[in-house]
């Protein structure tokens, strides 16, 4: 197939390294193409894959290496003589990305001597960025840590950021204790005048304050706040940042908004035309979400998405729900909300949810434990969703009679109730489910067997979280877990958080015979007197990892 190589390198941008790998065989000029792709990122999951990685490297192919990801989830460590060889051989490199535990150990003189490199992990540290300072090509920086309070309280952060002017990203997280004014975000902008994407998240008291705002920063367009955020802080983002396409608001003291203009949001779509993506969290959202809101969204916003974060307070169905619903159903893609006095069973939610077409992940707080609720009727009117929570009912899955496989990829199920079949059911209709979390739950006992069942023999698991899962309300949470996949069998006894201990094939056995009813318990031995309050199962084709929690007090609701 004779392709210019332009198109064919355009084709590889889209593809995975093992489509990559397979057109390498289609013929000799692809074969050049797709080889220079292989190698233009490289993902390294483990330490022993980046010592081949560093050793196979030949100048030639280290020309092509563009970005280095080391697994972050298996803190996969460099050592400074690797990083010294990346300099040598990958002299066009441009995102390196580690563990940021690794700062602590490399000497990062030797990251500031890569001349194209353009995105770093966060740094921890005052003496790390202090490394980087002359490093010019950077793009984006962030820094995170108590360090980050103590050079704004000492009137430090802006004089040493204006070494980075370049910078077109800027994020402040996990900050600790500090103080924004309006008149700092001033003098920021003056120093990075190309900044296009800024967050400040963390412990963060942003002042409200009074400012003449000195000319509008046209380079801006993306803004994510996660602090006490004061009215004024929305006022200024309107009339600051007209080109403005992303604002992610995240407001940890809700009851700043409580003497607020109620039509700040709406002012933020007039002054703000090329807005696409709005964040907000619930408390924001019931404060500001009104009919002036709606008004405005239908006569001049170009917004394509309304995402809102529910952690605990959630959205009102008498007041900003219904305004949703009528209004804006074909942007919400998250949303919280909860079941009413006056919903007689799980559809009363569902069918007003069904015109949200875009919502992609829901949580739904049911009315107390005994309600039904049955998620085969959410999966069939919510069609689109990925990522589901339900808290504080009694979970069913009948089993669509359509058998229509679900888009579903997480789950998360806090202080409900399920019978023993129901993740079998929940197996079938969503094979793509990845990551599943249960929070305070227990199983109804339906059977005779000491055993909660997780049974998902079509679902890869990439994660388990189980905090606290019982047979009875007043039982013991269980400390015994047996994991079935297609590969092998294994038993684990978690008696607290952080002591996973595997069982031999000696222990397997017993703990095996006592559940099948042919062995005597010895009580001395811990672990065989935590037998007597049951074991999970789980039953999948593979799972990547896991935790068990058993030594757990609920204070979620």
């Amino acid at each position: 197939m004779n392709l210019p190589q332009e198109i064919l390198k355009n084709i590889s941008r889209y593809l995975t390294n093992n489509q990559q790998y397979r057109c390498l065989t289609v013929c000799y000029p692809w074969y050049l193409v797709f080889q220079r792709a292989l190698y233009r990122k490289v993902y390294i999951h483990h330490k022993a894959q980046l010592k081949v990685f560093i050793q196979s490297l030949s100048k030639e192919k280290g020309h092509h290496v563009q970005a280095i990801y080391l697994s972050r989830c298996n803190r996969v460590g460099i050592t400074t003589k690797q990083l010294e060889q990346l300099e040598i051989y990958c002299p066009f490199l441009e995102t390196l990305d580690f563990d940021q535990t690794v700062w602590r150990y490399i000497n990062t003189s030797t990251i500031a001597n890569m001349r194209y490199l353009r995105t770093l992990p966060p740094c921890t540290s005052l003496i790390v960025t202090t490394h980087l300072l002359g490093l010019g090509s950077l793009s984006s920086l962030t820094l995170q840590g108590k360090w980050v309070a103590d050079l704004q309280t000492r009137g430090m952060l802006i004089p040493m950021l204006q070494q980075f002017s370049q910078l077109k990203g800027l994020t402040l997280s996990h900050l600790s204790v500090i103080s924004f004014t309006l008149h700092d975000m001033e003098a920021l902008y003056e120093v990075l005048p190309q900044l296009e994407s800024l967050e400040i998240s963390g412990s963060v008291g942003l002042i409200p304050s009074d400012v003449v705002i000195r000319g509008q920063a046209y380079t801006l367009q993306q803004l994510t706040l996660k602090a006490n955020i004061p009215p004024s802080w929305i006022y200024y983002s309107a009339h600051k940042y007209p080109q403005l396409k992303r604002l992610k608001i995240e407001s940890i003291l809700p009851n700043q908004h409580k003497q607020a203009r109620p039509d700040l949001l709406s002012l933020l779509l007039k002054n703000c035309p090329h807005l696409e993506f709005l964040q907000l969290d619930s408390h924001t959202c019931n404060h500001y979400l009104g009919q002036s809101f709606f008004e405005t969204l239908l006569s001049l916003s170009s917004l394509k998405e309304i995402k809102i974060m529910t952690h605990y307070q959630l959205v009102s169905r008498q007041m900003v729900f219904d305004l949703l619903s009528r209004h804006a159903s074909h942007l919400v893609s998250s949303l919280g909300t909860e079941v009413i006095e006056t919903d007689r069973d799980i559809l009363c939610i569902i069918h007003p949810l069904s015109s949200f077409t875009q919502l992609t992940e829901l949580i739904l707080h049911c009315s107390h434990p005994l309600f039904k609720c049955d998620v085969d009727h959410i999966l069939n009117y919510c069609q689109s969703l990925y990522h589901l929570t339900i808290r504080s009912a009694q979970v069913q899955c009948s089993g669509s009679k359509q058998r229509r496989l679900c888009k579903l990829q997480s789950l998360y199920l806090g202080s409900v109730s399920f019978s023993s079949d129901f993740f079998r059911s929940l197996s079938i209709q969503c094979p793509f489910l990845e990551y599943l979390s249960l929070y305070d739950v227990e199983q109804q006992q339906t059977t005779k067997e000491n055993c909660v069942y997780l049974d998902m023999p079509a679902n890869d698991l990439k994660s388990v979280i189980l905090s606290g899962v019982r047979l009875l309300p007043s039982q013991t949470n269980i400390k015994l877990l047996k994991i079935f996949s297609t590969t092998r069998t294994r038993w684990y006894y978690v008696p607290q958080k952080d002591k996973r201990q595997k069982l031999n094939t000696k222990r397997s056995k017993i703990a095996q015979a006592y559940f099948d009813g042919n062995v005597a318990l010895n009580n001395k031995v811990c672990w065989q007197r935590d037998l007597k309050f049951g074991m999970i199962s789980i039953h999948c084709r593979s799972i990547q990892s896991w935790e068990l929690v058993s030594d757990i007090h609920f204070h979620e609701y």
